[in-house]
């Protein structure tokens, strides 16, 4: 379909072009329909590197451009921690869903007694140091979210286990 034949229904964005989200939407079309043809033990070695890939396909995705320096990290971070500080203390445990680049996530285990960080792919930065209260749970970063969604669940269920279990001691679960 041509350019002229194809009718938007917003406004492009300014700062990329029809040829740009075009590219951006192939490259999703493409990573979606792999994963969603894949087998379980492929799906676990698409998910580790799948942003990777949209990263690197789509040089004008938002998250390439958007990255912040250390000071706006810490800028949102403090807002963020606002809206939940008052439920934070020593006996929470902290389940983040969608974690990202976990930046927010290791500041809230400055708060908590624990924190799981679920998410589709591991996306930490290089060279992070890792709080010791952060569960590093390499399945719960890697395939979850999408296991969720798929009917073999057997996949999941000791990982919800594990979570529910390491919940029960808590006095307070912040999800």
């Amino acid at each position: 379909m041509s350019k002229d034949a194809m009718r938007l229904k917003r406004k492009l964005p300014r700062d990329r072009t029809f040829e740009q989200l075009r590219n951006h939407y192939e490259v999703e079309k493409s990573i979606a329909a792999r994963l969603k043809n894949a087998g379980r033990e492929e799906r676990k070695k698409l998910f580790p590197v799948m942003y990777d890939e949209l990263f690197a396909k789509v040089p004008d995705h938002p998250r390439n451009k958007a990255r912040k320096s250390a000071d706006e990290i810490e800028s949102l971070n403090k807002k963020k921690l606002q809206l939940v500080e008052e439920h934070l203390d020593d006996s929470t445990i902290f389940v983040e869903f969608g974690p990202g680049d976990c930046h927010f996530a290791f500041e809230v285990c400055k708060h908590v007694k624990m924190l799981f960080a679920v998410d589709i792919s591991d996306q930490r930065a290089e060279k992070i140091n890792i709080p010791a209260n952060f569960n590093p749970h390499s399945a719960l970063m890697r395939s979850v979210f999408f296991e969720l969604f798929h009917p073999e669940m057997d996949v999941i269920i000791p990982l919800i286990i594990e979570i529910f279990r390491q919940t029960q001691k808590a006095e307070k679960l912040f999800l």
